[in-house]
């Protein structure tokens, strides 16, 4: 019984193979036809478009002057090339003048020449030019019943072959399966699991003689190891280049985001200083505005002026730091007249936020040394500000020292600038010397700024022979270290006594206070009530200075949570709210959301210094009637309370 068993197995096995060897045969028959017949009429069009154009071309000097006899020499030649049917040769006005007809396919030349090709014909349409001027046309019929014929001729071939290759192997597994049957079950079997559980570790034992199947169990063996290494180490490069590409997406994104956020910034911070000096110029410019207004609208211009100066200015540095084109001097400095104008410069602004701005100087001291003034002057100026702008209450205190008093050769000169201010997290320390970076970049921006002046302070103190670092907690202020190199330093130009240098105090003259102005006798929008949410105060002064003047009753908040009170507890309904969409604290997209939340349904209009063409949409989807850029246009402005107010003006030469 074994024994017939393995005979029907053996027997499976040869009917197997045969019928697995007749429909490969079948198959690649198939396959060889199909491929033939998808490549026979694009080469054939080839071929026919080729001999078209090269008749053309032989046929041009013929059709141009009308040769008959020389035309039909030429297409004469085409005998050579039996798959040609016909040529048939025609001038521009469609008149034939001349045509070959293979001798076979002479009967149905009509047939042919009005009926669309078929499938053993190809028809080709070749135009004879002159230049870009066609003289003529040539048409081609040609023929692919040979190419069939090959064709079948090669299919017969193929499957004569075929046969024969399927008898042979079938006799060879009549006559080897026995010994093929074992060792290939093994193999077959180790191949399925290892394809369905991947386990390349698997191995299969050598059971035979060293014969073929025996060298073929070793390399299969050998191809699992390979295959395992190859896995395993394709394996960790995937893994590898899958974070390389994660990290580099990332760091791309983030690069990204922080340009796009730089240049909404950017314009933030050019339009707003430009908003007060177009609309106080603008103001100037009346004959009969008293004196002493003038002097006040002056003195705002040059502020913001000064302010709008010193974004270009940075703009400048960092593309001249970015193109490695930024030179520092060495020269004699006084650090002590550097530090007591930088303290006169910074103090009023510290005044301004009743903060004290302390300067200590740890002898030894050097007096003078040689370095750039304008470069250190520029960092200090910078660190201290941004000290004040990030500290509500408490101090700036800046200590100048030496770091090796003892080593004047390896000495430097070590500024820290320490606040009480807000202080900053581990990620933002991270991130605050990156060009286009701030640590604040919510839409609420709260202390402003471009996000420049650190990466830029920091490449001047490289560049000055030292560096800038910080060290900050949140909540608990931050310190700011700038370091120099301090060249050519003499002991008797030493200042030897530690001390504090003399506070000057400086009244702001830059107080925050309700714009008032003189109100004109034609108060074209007398009575309308206004809610104006704007944190700049120049900004505050000069829209309530315009509008103030055409009798608007104008109520002003410097941001979004402020706003939102005003008008909860407000006896009466605004006509309109005007409101910033940069703002600290809360910004005007979050008032606008939540005063839509709570179904005010009075206008809203966008007052903003983001101009981008993105902005206008995210200020409407917000819950915006409108949007107006800064800098504000008087006129545009007037209209615009007088459109949502629902007052009619009446134009003339004062008010516009």
């Amino acid at each position: 019984m074994p024994h017939r068993k393995q005979r029907q197995f053996g027997s499976r096995l040869v009917i197997l193979t045969m019928t697995v060897c007749s429909l490969a045969v079948i198959l690649a028959c198939v396959c060889f036809i199909t491929f033939q017949l998808s490549q026979l009429r694009p080469k054939a069009l080839d071929t026919a478009t080729s001999i078209a154009e090269m008749t053309a071309i032989h046929s041009y000097a013929a059709v141009a002057f009308e040769d008959k006899q020389a035309l039909k020499e030429t297409l004469e030649s085409l005998k050579a090339i039996p798959e040609i049917q016909w040529v048939h040769v025609s001038n521009a006005q469609g008149v034939q003048l001349s045509e070959y007809v293979s001798a076979a396919n002479d009967q149905k030349r009509h047939h042919a020449l009005h009926q669309a090709p078929k499938f053993d014909e190809i028809k080709v349409r070749m135009p004879i030019k002159h230049g870009n001027q066609t003289i003529g046309v040539l048409e081609l019929h040609y023929d692919l019943r040979p190419a069939l014929g090959n064709l079948a001729f090669e299919f017969f071939i193929l499957v004569l072959i075929g046969s024969g290759a399927v008898s042979i192997a079938v006799f060879i597994a009549i006559r080897k399966q026995r010994d093929l049957i074992r060792p290939i079950h093994a193999l077959t079997q180790a191949a399925d699991k290892v394809s369905k559980t991947g386990n390349y570790a698997l191995r299969v034992s050598q059971q035979s003689e060293q014969d073929e199947v025996g060298t073929l169990i070793d390399v299969f063996n050998g191809m699992l190891n390979q295959v395992q290494n190859v896995h395993n180490e394709l394996d960790s490069r995937v893994k590898e280049r899958t974070e390389q590409l994660n990290d580099a997406l990332q760091q791309a994104m983030a690069a990204n985001q922080a340009k796009s956020q730089f240049l909404a910034n950017m314009s933030h911070e050019i339009r707003t200083p430009m908003t007060a000096i177009l609309g106080f110029s603008d103001i100037l410019q009346e004959p009969d505005l008293p004196r002493d207004e003038q002097a006040k609208y002056l003195q705002t211009i040059e502020r913001n002026g000064k302010h709008l100066l010193a974004i270009i200015n940075d703009i400048l540095d960092i593309s001249k730091i970015e193109a490695q084109q930024m030179q520092v001097e060495n020269i004699p400095t006084n650090l002590m007249e550097i530090l007591h104008d930088v303290q006169s410069l910074m103090q009023v602004k510290a005044t301004e936020k009743s903060l004290k701005l302390n300067i200590n100087i740890q002898a030894p001291f050097p007096q003078t040394i040689h370095t750039d003034p304008i470069r250190v002057r520029q960092v200090l100026v910078n660190l201290i500000s941004n000290a004040i702008k990030f500290t509500e209450k408490g101090q700036i205190t800046v200590t100048a020292r030496l770091t090796e008093p003892e080593n004047l050769d390896n000495a430097l000169i070590r500024f820290d600038v320490r606040d009480t201010g807000i202080g900053m997290t581990p990620r933002q320390v991270e991130q605050i010397f990156k060009p286009f970076t701030q640590a604040d970049e919510t839409t609420t921006r709260r202390f402003g700024g471009t996000g420049l002046g650190l990466a830029i302070s920091q490449k001047l103190a490289n560049l000055l022979g030292g560096d800038l670092t910080v060290s900050s907690e949140e909540g608990h202020g931050s310190c700011f270290t700038f370091c120099i190199a301090s060249d050519q330093i003499s002991r008797e130009n030493m200042i030897n006594h530690s001390g504090s240098m003399g506070k000057i105090l400086i009244e702001s003259e830059i107080t925050k206070e309700s714009a008032t102005a003189p109100i004109k006798s034609d108060k074209r929008l007398e009575g309308v009530r206004v809610l104006l949410a704007e944190d700049g105060i120049d900004n505050q002064k000069l829209i309530s200075l315009l509008l103030q003047r055409e009798g608007v009753e104008l109520t002003v908040a410097d941001n979004g949570q402020i706003a939102m009170q005003i008008i909860h507890a407000a006896e009466h309904s605004f006509d309109l709210i005007l409101m910033d969409m940069q703002m600290p604290v809360m910004d005007g997209y979050a008032a606008t959301r939540l005063l839509r939340r709570e179904d005010y349904n009075r206008p809203i209009v966008a007052l903003t210094a983001n101009a981008m063409d993105q902005d206008r949409d995210t200020c409407l989807k917000a819950g915006c009637d409108d949007f107006m850029t800064k800098p504000v246009n008087k006129t545009a402005l007037i209209k615009l309370v007088a459109q949502y107010s629902g007052r009619e003006l009446i134009e003339n030469e004062q008010a516009a």
